[in-house]
Order: C-alpha cells, then sequence, then structure tokens
C-alpha cells in the first residue's frame, strides 16, 4: 500500500511513466520469477516481473526484465553483461526503457572485497544522454 503522505514528490508518475496519482492511496502488487544457472564461478541468470498499480477501481500494468551473465576468465577476473528492459506502463510503448551493460570485475583472493568497472548504454524515448560509467568497491562478510 502506498499512502499520500508518503508518495507526494514521487518521480514514478511525473518522470517514469507509471500511472498513478501519487496524492491518491493506491495498491501496488507485483510478481517476479528468476531462473539461474551456476558452475565454477560463471552465473546466468534470468528474471522476468509482472506488477499493476491499483488506485480507484483502475489497473494498471508494469513489467520488466533481464539477464545477467558473469564468465570467469581467470582466477579472480570476471567478464559481466546484462542487457535489461522496463516498462512503466504496459500500455503505453514510449515508456519502454532498455539498458545494455558489459564491465569486468576482480575479486580479491581471500573474497573480502571486489572491485567493478562498469559500462551502461541505456535507451527510452525521449533520447537522453545519460549513459554511465561506473566504478564500484564492495566489501564482503566472511561471516555471511
Amino acid at each position: 500500500n502506498t499512502k499520500p503522505e508518503s508518495t507526494p514528490n514521487s518521480v514514478a508518475a511525473s518522470q517514469e511513466g507509471f500511472v498513478f496519482d501519487p496524492t491518491q492511496s493506491a495498491k501496488i502488487r507485483q510478481l517476479s520469477i528468476a531462473v539461474f544457472r551456476k558452475w565454477h564461478r560463471h552465473l546466468i541468470l534470468a528474471e522476468y516481473g509482472r506488477g499493476d498499480v491499483l488506485q480507484n477501481d483502475d489497473k494498471n500494468p508494469f513489467g520488466w526484465g533481464h539477464i545477467d551473465g558473469s564468465w570467469n576468465v581467470k582466477g579472480d577476473l570476471n567478464l559481466l553483461a546484462r542487457y535489461e528492459q522496463w516498462q512503466a506502463n504496459l500500455r503505453d510503448p514510449s515508456t519502454v526503457k532498455k539498458s545494455y551493460g558489459a564491465g569486468v570485475a576482480v575479486t580479491s583472493a581471500d573474497r573480502l572485497s571486489m572491485v567493478t568497472l562498469w559500462l551502461n548504454k541505456n535507451q527510452e524515448k525521449p533520447e537522453i544522454n545519460n549513459d554511465e560509467i561506473l566504478i564500484l568497491f564492495r566489501l564482503n562478510s566472511n561471516f555471511l
């Protein structure tokens, strides 16, 4: 559930294309399914999700999906790839957004830290220049 107190400045409706009135209460339901295959230090993952924003007597559908791959090149070096697509309003094709990404990750020998260089190409309508280059540092815990 959402309440007007939690969504008055929401960008989901104004910028992302979701169909809902942030000044009214709403319910959001969603379901996602993921399948993956992991072998040695390689991984393929696919996930699909579908949901509805329920407000007043309206039901407004949205959806998303992505495919990820991680290939261990040698030792602690992995190549990464991702394709992602999401649509804030399944009735409006102009809300489709796509993202293509590739990267390289290096993990420490003890697997406590990882550094990733990630390049992302974003496609949406109207086309805006918002592609990304990210450097990520992750610190892991052996307790997990």
